[in-house]
């Protein structure tokens, strides 16, 4: 059964690496001012696919990681480190 908010089933765990992947691609496409279609766009990957990847439900190849990656305009290691803080 799935969840209505967030279209996950219920009883899915998502890894916390996993999580926090999501939640910084997430941030990044945010900040860009992209949607998750022009996103997946820039990247090459179908739209879906993105979504559920930005949701946590996939874990990503890491041609995918650098495809996400040049679609930000950011290296792969910006997607899984927060910016450091003076």
């Amino acid at each position: 059964m799935a969840d209505v908010a967030n279209g996950k089933p219920e009883n899915l765990i998502v890894p916390s690496r996993r999580a926090a992947f999501a939640e910084r691609i997430k941030s990044l496409r945010e900040t860009a001012g992209l949607t998750q279609t022009e996103l997946a766009r820039r990247a090459g990957i179908d739209r879906s696919y993105y979504a559920e990847v930005e949701a946590g439900l996939h874990s990503v190849s890491t041609d995918r990681i650098v495809a996400i990656a040049d679609a930000l305009d950011a290296s792969p290691r910006d997607l899984f480190t927060e910016p450091r803080t003076p």
